[in-house]
């Protein structure tokens, strides 16, 4: 510290204790002031200012002072440490002082000479109470001496006090030391420098460092910084809220500090209100990201408003807070900013209910100038228009309701019910409007007036219904929802203001489903609705409703970022992250697909790396379960989000699924390739052994082939249903095709033994079989069964596989299991166009099946005569036989295929061929019956001598008991095959009757000529005609039986005297019976008996049955008189 000497006028330099008393002056600056280094040089007093230091000298002198302390002398203004340590010091070196003069150089007035003249006038004139330094050299000094012009005594600080404070605005007992400078609020300090001016902007900051106790460095050139930094250090001194209780019209910043004092200027009764629980004494803190508070907030209008109420008030309002405004600008109950910088609000102390406006963290950022807010209040606008007056804000915020709205009848209710079950908006307006009756109604749904007007958003009708005494505000309906529920699920955050501005609303009220106006609001995305209710402290943010869902888990769901960002930006949100369900939003919003909602809750909360989510993928952590999910639905954006946040990329579900497992399942191609392209494993299985490639395969999915074909090598050796097999039973072409591009091995197997080339045959692909073949596929595997590709082919009579099989050199004569191949397959069903391709192939034609069978055989046998056309000409063998012994002629015959007979006839097939049971040709045609046939044979030069295994000639064959009851034997054929004859047995046997060759008595082995067998049987034209060849009517078989014998028996009357007119002779037979004894005795029973076995096995059951029904009557008499005795 420099003093002065006031003998020597020399510049001493004291230091801590050595100080020694000392005068101080205080004075406004003026022209030509002498320095520090003006006083170290001889010509200083040639300054004008030298004659300020000199007179000041004298007087201090005079009072028996040895130093003086002078600002403009006494600093070294060039050296910039010294000079900050005088600035931070000066408060305290005037309030050291043993007194301090005050010269004012613009006042002439003197206490001696004008003894009746008042000072005040001339007093307040004085320039020194404009500066800003001397504010602080007032109120500093406990002794200060006011000299005039002349440097003569006006007054002490006491003396004048009364007009001082006029001056100043400062209270008369902070002058006079009877109440110390700390009782006075930071505002009201700020006021007393107000209008005053110093030289540098920075100073009327630095000025008041002292007065506040507050020591920094100045820093010339931070402009209106310096006020900034000024009451951020007042803040962490004193907890006075009024720092904040400014007001002013050129503000531009938007935060909670003034920029200058001079928003301080209408503060003066701005006073610290009394220590209350309403406001928390929590510090507050200054960050980059804004200054942080703890203070009650309400909202009261759109985009965020609310008024932020501060625990100061003014004199003589002592029941009232003073409120500043405030936006919430993200709604996030987080970042707010000043607005509205003209205005402060007075609210009610005695109405404001702390249980709804509770005290709440905020940050309020102090912009920079560029950026600039002009929220007057033309352009704020409030929940209700009409509030005007603060001091009774939270009493009543209703205004006088409009005369012309009525009341509302039971009737009218009723239709105003049905309207609005059916959403005809307008029309519940309308009625709302012309309601004429009584308020506390309620419709069949237990609806009243006030809860459809609150669900339509009607503010005026909800305003007038609220002034009605009689109103339930709060009632609920019959699904327990309040009108505040209604109003909350559509936004209408005006109608939640008045609702909730009165004593009986339950802010937190629940309905059936347990779900709060909190939870409707945050469902429907209406953030502004959501963040007035966050603004009460009775609106519970998490409650659960009855499926366990939380507010912000219905945001989430639906995607309502700007819901989400209320929610987060909450310091309670991070313990509610899971609802009641054990889900958390990220978990709802992925599930939804709610990108940008799903972004936000990724980039706003840390997620442990083990935490697992109670949805479908459970068994996994959360963001690896969540991409598992958004790999099956489909949400690509929300899949490279989770990835970006390090979700493990091949985590697996309950099934051993990967994300990439999920996604081709799913056939989400574009899922597939980002996965992909962010290393997720391709050989991961499932716990059914699938991986990636065979599940696209097995989906058809070939752009998701390709992709993964691109990272992955086909499985050739695996002997199950593998990538290449999988696809061609799909019968994917594409797929195969890219299996094949990519070197898949053709020869792997399925469980069956199928072999890619087989499958596509079986499946009758000419496509895949092509591209199997191009890629040199094997054509003699085999499968189970023994088939071939070829015999495959064969079987589904393909001859485009065929034909490309044969092309490439496939085995014709490889036989299945069953020793089939496949010219014996496809001559068997009649294939012509594949039996003319297997021959042109080089087929053998004498291959034989497990029958024996040749291809030749089983044409001819299913009657397919154009194969056995194919077959003839490429020199099929006629006479080779089957495991039965038949030629192709025979089964020909046999078959009742005629036209086939003829071509083999043609052909030059013997004739005289037999089978197992020595039957030739023409045997089996009689046998058959077949005229045509027999005809054919006949003309082919058949002997009808030969006899078969028991000597019958065609002739006997034909009329043999075996033939009795076949006239039309080829029935079952007959529908199958054209060639056929149905023969009757006169048609066959006429072109074997003697003149042909044939003899009329030769017998079969039991002695029947043709004769008896024709009488035995009824053949009446045949007898005729045997009668007329000269056949012996009178021959006897091996038991002695006549032609007539048989015929009687059998009851043949016209063949009895047919035979009896040819001389048939009426002996016994060999049992001594004649024929009219046989008829004499037993009648017609004994006639029909003997016509049959059949009948007489009948006839003797009712003789025997006869007996017993007479002979049991006469038992019964018998016991009963054995019974009596």
């Amino acid at each position: 510290m420099h003093l002065i000497n006031t003998e020597t006028f020399e510049i001493r330099e004291f230091g801590g204790e050595d100080v020694p008393q000392y005068a101080v002056l205080s004075h406004t600056w003026g022209e030509e002031e002498v320095t520090l280094q003006d006083m170290r040089r001889a010509n200083s007093e040639a300054k004008k200012g030298y004659e300020k230091v000199k007179n000041f000298c004298s007087i201090a002198k005079a009072d028996n002072f040895e130093f003086v302390w002078i600002d403009t002398c006494c600093i070294d203004k060039t050296n910039s440490t010294e000079l900050s340590e005088a600035i931070n010091s000066m408060y305290r070196w005037y309030q050291s002082a043993e007194v301090c003069y005050a010269y004012l150089a613009d006042v002439s007035f003197d206490i001696v000479n004008q003894v009746d003249n008042p000072v005040y006038p001339e007093l307040s004139a004085s320039r020194w109470f404009t500066r800003g330094w001397t504010l602080q050299e007032l109120i500093a000094p406990t002794k200060l001496i006011f000299l005039n012009q002349h440097w003569q005594v006006i007054g002490t600080k006491s003396d004048l006090r009364q007009d001082i404070s006029e001056i100043t605005g400062i209270p008369i007992r902070i002058l006079s030391g009877d109440d110390a400078l700390e009782t006075a609020s930071v505002a009201q300090r700020m006021s007393w420098a107000t209008n005053r001016k110093t030289s540098r902007l920075e100073d009327k900051a630095y000025c008041l460092m002292g007065i506040f106790g507050i020591n920094m460095p100045p820093i010339y050139g931070e402009a209106e910084n310096a006020f900034i930094r000024l009451q951020e250090e007042i803040m962490k001194k004193w907890n006075d809220h009024s720092i904040f209780a400014w007001k002013s019209d050129k503000q531009n910043r938007g935060g909670l500090l003034a920029t200058s004092v001079d928003a301080f200027k209408d503060c003066a009764d701005i006073i610290v209100g009394p220590r209350s629980s309403i406001f928390p004494n929590s510090p507050w803190t200054r960050s980059n990201m804004g200054i942080h508070v703890e203070l009650p907030f309400i909202g009261i209008g759109h985009r965020g408003l609310g008024l932020a109420i501060l625990n100061c008030t003014k004199l003589g309002k002592q029941d009232m807070f003073v409120g500043i405004y405030l936006r919430d600008n993200f709604l996030t109950m987080k970042s707010f900013d000043r607005v509205q910088y003209e205005k402060l609000e007075l609210v009610n102390a005695k109405y404001f209910r702390p249980s709804q406006y509770a005290a709440r963290k905020i940050c309020v950022p102090q912009q920079s100038n560029d950026r600039r807010h002009n929220f007057q209040s033309s352009n704020l606008e409030l929940f209700d228009e009409n509030l005007t007056n603060f001091e009774s804000v939270i009493k009543q915020p209703l205004a006088i309701a409009p005369m012309d709205l009525t009341l509302i009848d039971e009737k009218e209710l009723a239709l105003l019910s049905d309207k609005a079950e059916r959403g005809q908006v307008e029309e519940v307006r309308l009625l709302l409007a012309q309601s004429d009756k009584q308020t506390d109604l309620s419709d069949k749904h237990k609806r009243t007036a006030l809860s459809y007007a609150a669900k339509q958003g009607d503010v005026e009708r909800v305003r007038w219904l609220l002034a009605q005494r009689t109103i339930q505000v709060d009632s609920k309906d019959r699904y327990g929802r309040t009108p505040l529920s209604y109003a909350a699920q559509r936004g209408h955050t005006k109608v939640l203001w008045l609702l909730l501005a009165q004593n009986n609303v339950e802010a937190n009220s629940r309905d059936e489903n347990g779900r709060t106006p909190l939870s409707y609001a945050a469902g429907g995305g209406y953030d502004e609705a959501v963040w007035f209710l966050l603004t009460r402290i009775d609106v519970t943010p998490h409650s659960e409703d009855k499926d366990g869902l939380t507010p912000l888990s219905h945001a989430a769901k639906n995607g309502h970022v700007a819901v989400i960002d209320i929610f987060l930006a909450r310091e309670d949100t991070p313990s509610h992250l899971r609802d009641g369900s054990g889900r958390s939003p990220l978990s709802y919003a992925s599930e939804s697909g709610q990108v940008a909602a799903v972004e936000m809750l990724l980039t706003r909360y840390y997620i442990e790396s083990n935490i697992r989510d109670n949805n479908d993928y459970n068994s996994t952590p959360l963001c690896a379960g969540l991409l598992l999910l958004a790999a099956e639905r489909g949400y690509n954006i929300i899949a490279k989000l989770l990835l970006k946040y390090d979700a493990e990329i091949d985590s697996r579900d309950n099934e051993g699924r990967t994300p990439l497992l999920v996604a081709v399942q799913n056939k989400h191609d574009t899922m597939v390739k980002l996965l992909l392209e962010n290393g997720a494993k391709t050989v991961s299985k499932d716990i059914h052994g699938r991986v990636s490639l065979l599940l696209a395969i097995q989906n058809q999915d070939n752009a998701a082939v390709k992709l993964l074909l691109k990272l992955v090598k086909a499985d050739t050796e695996s002997k199950d249903d593998k990538e290449l097999i999988l696809a061609v039973k799909n019968n994917n072409n594409d797929v195969v095709k890219s299996l094949l591009e990519s070197s898949a091995g053709t020869e792997s197997r399925d469980a069956e033994g199928h072999t890619p080339l087989l499958l596509a045959t079986r499946n009758n692909n000419d496509a895949i079989a092509k591209s199997l073949l191009e890629s040199r596929a094997g054509t003699e595997s085999r499968n189970a069964e023994g088939h071939t590709p070829l015999l495959l082919a064969t079987r589904n009579n393909n001859d485009v596989i065929v034909k490309l099989l044969l092309q490439n050199n496939a085995d014709t004569e490889l036989k299945d299991n069953t020793g089939q191949n496949p010219l014996l397959f496809a001559a068997k069903n009649g294939y012509d166009n594949i039996v003319k391709l297997l021959l042109e192939g080089g087929a053998e034609t004498e291959s034989r099946n497990a029958e024996d069978q040749t291809p030749l055989l089983l044409a001819i046998k299913n009657g397919h005569e154009a194969t056995v056309a194919l077959l003839l000409e490429s020199g099929a063998q006629m006479e080779a036989k089957n495991n039965e012994g038949q030629t192709a002629l025979l089964l020909a015959v046999e078959n009742g295929y005629a036209h086939v007979v003829g071509l083999l006839l043609k052909k030059g097939a013997n004739t005289e061929s037999r089978n197992k049971e020595s039957q030739t040709p023409l045997l089996l045609a009689v046998d058959k019956g077949s005229k045509t046939m027999v005809e054919l044979l006949l003309e082919g030069g058949n002997d009808t001598k030969l006899r078969d295994l028991e000597g019958r000639t065609p002739l006997l064959t034909q009329i043999s008991d075996n033939n009795v009851d076949s006239e039309y034997k080829y029935s079952d054929n007959e529908s199958l095959n054209p060639h056929v004859d149905i023969q009757t047995e006169n048609d066959v046997v006429i072109p074997l009757l003697p003149g042909r060759g044939s003899e009329i008595e030769w017998t079969d082995s039991k002695g029947r000529s043709p004769l008896l067998l024709a009488a035995k049987n009824g053949h009446w034209p045949v007898v005729k005609q045997l009668l007329m060849e000269g056949a012996d009517a009178n021959w006897r078989d091996n038991e002695g039986k006549t032609p007539l014998f048989w015929a009687s028996c059998n009851g043949y009357r016209d063949i009895v005297k047919l035979l009896l007119k040819n001389g048939a002779h009426r002996r016994d037979d060999v049992m001594g019976n004649t024929k009219a004894k046989i008829k004499s005795t037993f009648g017609p029973f004994i006639n029909c008996c003997l016509q049959s076995r059949e009948m007489g096995e009948l006839c003797g059951a009712l003789l025997i049955m006869l007996i017993l029904f007479t002979l049991i009557p006469i038992l019964i008499r018998i016991h009963k008189k054995d019974q009596a005795t």
